[in-house]
């Protein structure tokens, strides 16, 4: 999940940009002392102008973007309720019946969705290790609060 091919690669090989899903993730993952503890301001800036993405900042950002894609495949998943159950994925004995084709349209979507995650899983612990990300608040998903309304009003104020 690269945001650009690297310089010489054959882009038609290159299956999804992901540039907009992660910048939206950056978006729900940043906090205050992301983008050289300057985030607010930069957002403010961002949500000035006409168009606005969150860029790279750094590993433990990177790591949280990471993890917000990694839950939302885990929240498509648990959509499919009790196909998840080993009752629930037994194959239709019917080849071709209606039945059968939906189970193994269903079959596919979880299992993209799986290896996605476990994809994005994969990349995040592997920013932990290089980076030795152990900082619990630089970790953090998501605060128990709400952003503060100080930091909300004048962000909104922008965009109004």
């Amino acid at each position: 999940l690269s945001e650009r091919p690297e310089l010489g690669t054959d882009t038609s090989k290159v299956g999804v940009n992901a540039k907009k899903m992660l910048s939206t993730c950056r978006l729900l993952s940043l906090t205050v002392d992301d983008i050289g503890r300057e985030a607010v301001d930069y957002l403010r800036e961002g949500l000035s102008s006409d168009k606005f993405e969150v860029e790279k900042d750094g590993p433990t950002l990177e790591y949280r973007t990471m993890m917000c894609v990694a839950r939302m495949c885990g929240v498509a998943m648990s959509r499919y309720g009790e196909y998840l159950t080993p009752k629930g994925r037994q194959e239709p004995k019917e080849f071709g019946s209606r039945e059968w084709n939906a189970w193994y349209v269903r079959d596919g979507e979880m299992r993209v969705l799986g290896i996605l995650r476990q994809t994005l899983l994969s990349e995040a612990n592997k920013l932990k290790r290089q980076h030795n990300l152990q900082n619990a608040a630089a970790m953090t998903m998501r605060e128990n609060v709400a952003c503060p309304i100080e930091y909300s009003l004048p962000l909104l104020r922008k965009i109004s």
